[in-house]
C-alpha cells in the first residue's frame, strides 16, 4: 500500500506520486495497442515574484485558481490531471485529442488568461495578467521507448515555451524525445 495520498491537498487534482503511476499505466497501454498518448506541462508565468508581492496564500490561491480552470477543460474519459509542483500542471491525453493538444493548449492557456487575475510584476498588455506556458510532447510509443522519453521531452518543449516569452505553448520535436 503506498504512503503517498492520491490527491493533492492544494489543488484536489491527482497527486504527482498517484499522476506518475496512472501515467505508466496509461503509457504502457498505447505501447500495446499503438495509440497516441500525449503530455502536456502547463506553468503559471512569473509565480515567483507574484508569491513575493501576495505572499504564499496569494500564490496558493491562484494555483488552486488555475487548477480549476485546467482540470474543467479536461474532461474526456482518458484525460488525467494533476498538479505536477509548485505552479506546475500535468495533463494526460489519448488518441486523437493528443494529436490536437497543442491547440488545445492553447485554448486552455487563454482561459486562464481570461480569468483576468491582475499580476503587479508584469508590464502593460496581456503581461498585466496572469499568464500560462506550456510544453506539449505527443506520439505513438515505440515499444523500445521508455517513458522518461516522454517527460523529457515534454519538460524540454515547456522549457523552449519559457524562453519564447509568457503565454507561450511549445511543442516537443523528434529529437526532444531521449
Amino acid at each position: 500500500m503506498p504512503t503517498w495520498q492520491r490527491e493533492d491537498r492544494l489543488t484536489g487534482l491527482h497527486s504527482r506520486p498517484y499522476f506518475e503511476e496512472l501515467l505508466r499505466r496509461d503509457w504502457q497501454l498505447a505501447q500495446r495497442d499503438s495509440h497516441a498518448i500525449g503530455l502536456v506541462l502547463f506553468d503559471i508565468d512569473d509565480l515567483t515574484s507574484y508569491n513575493e508581492k501576495f505572499e504564499k496564500t496569494g500564490g496558493d490561491a491562484v494555483i488552486r485558481r488555475v487548477a480549476r480552470v485546467i482540470s474543467s477543460s479536461y474532461r474526456r474519459g482518458g484525460d488525467l490531471v494533476g498538479h505536477w509542483e509548485g505552479g506546475t500542471f500535468v495533463v494526460v491525453i489519448q488518441g486523437d485529442a493528443a494529436e490536437r493538444a497543442s491547440e488545445y493548449a492553447r485554448v486552455v492557456a487563454q482561459r486562464a488568461r481570461d480569468l483576468l487575475i491582475h499580476h503587479p510584476r508584469g508590464g502593460g498588455g496581456a503581461e498585466r495578467y496572469l499568464t500560462l506556458s506550456a510544453g506539449v510532447a505527443s506520439l505513438v510509443p515505440p515499444r523500445e521507448l521508455p517513458l522518461d522519453a516522454l517527460v523529457n521531452a515534454c519538460r524540454t518543449a515547456l522549457t523552449r515555451s519559457k524562453k519564447q516569452g509568457k503565454n507561450c505553448i511549445a511543442t516537443a520535436e523528434a529529437a526532444d524525445f531521449r
